[in-house]
């Protein structure tokens, strides 16, 4: 499931979270990552040639990070995530039964 979840946050933001349950942080890292980086870049483009070629140098480095942190982040299942939660619950009727 780990693998599973990485790899749909790999080719969409965020969509690994949204599927795990975390539903309102998926939708942030989709909206951060694709109309909020975006914007940023498109507003320095009202500045000089060299302010934007710096902060596009930034804004490349910031999304590799982000994109990675997101892959991580959607691959992490913890106690407090629905989809833990839900597996949890299935193996204790599994057991009971």
């Amino acid at each position: 499931m780990k693998l599973a979840l990485g790899f749909f946050s790999a080719f969409f933001v965020g969509s690994g979270q949204i599927l795990k349950g975390e539903t309102e942080k998926g939708l942030k890292f989709m909206l951060t990552f694709y109309f909020g980086i975006p914007t940023l870049l498109y507003v320095t483009l009202a500045f000089s040639g060299e302010v934007f070629l710096i902060a596009f140098g930034i804004a490349i480095i910031f999304i590799i990070l982000f994109w990675a942190y997101n892959v991580w982040d959607a691959t992490k299942i913890n106690n407090k995530t629905p989809l833990a939660n839900l597996n949890h619950k299935q193996k204790y009727q599994e057991e009971t039964d």
